[in-house]
C-alpha cells in the first residue's frame, strides 16, 4: 500500500539522462522514502529520506514528510532554504523523539548542474567516465530533520559531464549485514561503483547484486533504497 501510494512506480524520463531506482522494505511497510519532484524551469528534484524507526509509525511519518518535501521544494527555489522549511515543519509535527535524514539533489537538465543539500544523510557518490569515484557535496552534512529548530543547511553544485553517474542511497545499502554481522560498508559501494561501467541501470544493478552477494540470504535489517542518475555519453 505505502509502496504503491507514496513511492514512484517508475523512474522519470529525462532527455539525455538515464534514471534507475530500487526500493525494498525490511518489513511490510518501511521508513525509507524516495521521490521525484518536478520543479519550475524543467528542473527535477530527486529526494531520499530515512525516517527513524520501523513499521507503521515510521511509514506514517514518511507520508507526512513526503507531503512537506513536495510542498517546500515547489514553493522555495533555494534548495537549502527549502530544506530548512522542511525541518521547521517536521519539528512542528510533534513526532516526539523521531528524526529523519534527508538528501535532495535538484537536476537542471539544461545546464547539466545538480544542486545538492544534505540533512544528515549519506553523501551521494559521483562516478566519472574514467571510473573515478568522489563524494559529491562532501562536508555539507547538516543536522538530520527534527533535531534543531535553528538548523542551518547549505547547498553545493555539481556539474554532470557526459558519462558521469550520481548514486544516492540509504544506509540499508552500506549497512547490510551478512551472517557474521559484518557491514557491507561505504568503501565497498565505492569499489563496486568504480569497477562498474555503463549507465544508471547497469551501475545500480551491479551494486545491488554485490550487496546480495555479501548478505548471502540473511534477512534484511533495514530498508534498501538506491537511485542512480546518469548523464548519457554524447
Amino acid at each position: 500500500l505505502f509502496r504503491s501510494g507514496l513511492l514512484p512506480s517508475c523512474p522519470p524520463e529525462i532527455p539525455g539522462y538515464e534514471v534507475f531506482d530500487y526500493y525494498e522494505a525490511a518489513r511490510h511497510v518501511g521508513g525509507d522514502f524516495f521521490g521525484y519532484v518536478p520543479l519550475s524551469d524543467g528542473r527535477l528534484a530527486v529526494v531520499l529520506a530515512d525516517v527513524s524507526g520501523k513499521g507503521v509509525s515510521a511509514a506514517l511519518l514518511m507520508a507526512a514528510l513526503s507531503a512537506d518535501v513536495r510542498y517546500c521544494l515547489a514553493s522555495e527555489r533555494d534548495v537549502a532554504q527549502a530544506v530548512a522549511r522542511i525541518n521547521e515543519s517536521f519539528l512542528r509535527g510533534g513526532w516526539d523523539d523521531r528524526f529523519a535524514t534527508l538528501m535532495v539533489a535538484v537536476l537542471d537538465p539544461t545546464s547539466h548542474r545538480v544542486t545538492i543539500c544534505n540533512a544528515g544523510h549519506l553523501p551521494p557518490l559521483l562516478r566519472d567516465a574514467s571510473g573515478r569515484v568522489l563524494q559529491a557535496g562532501a562536508g555539507l552534512g547538516g543536522l538530520p530533520l527534527g533535531i534543531d529548530s535553528d538548523g542551518r543547511y547549505r547547498s553545493s553544485d555539481v556539474d554532470l559531464a557526459p558519462g558521469e553517474t550520481l548514486v544516492m542511497f540509504t544506509d540499508g545499502v552500506s549497512e547490510a549485514m551478512n551472517a557474521e554481522q559484518h557491514c557491507y560498508g561505504l568503501q565497498q559501494v565505492e569499489t563496486v561503483l568504480a569497477a562498474t561501467s555503463g549507465g544508471a541501470a547497469m551501475i545500480g544493478r551491479g551494486i545491488l547484486a554485490d550487496v546480495d552477494r555479501h548478505v548471502a540470504g540473511e534477512p534484511r535489517s533495514d530498508d534498501v533504497c538506491l537511485v542512480c542518475l546518469s548523464r548519457l555519453a554524447s
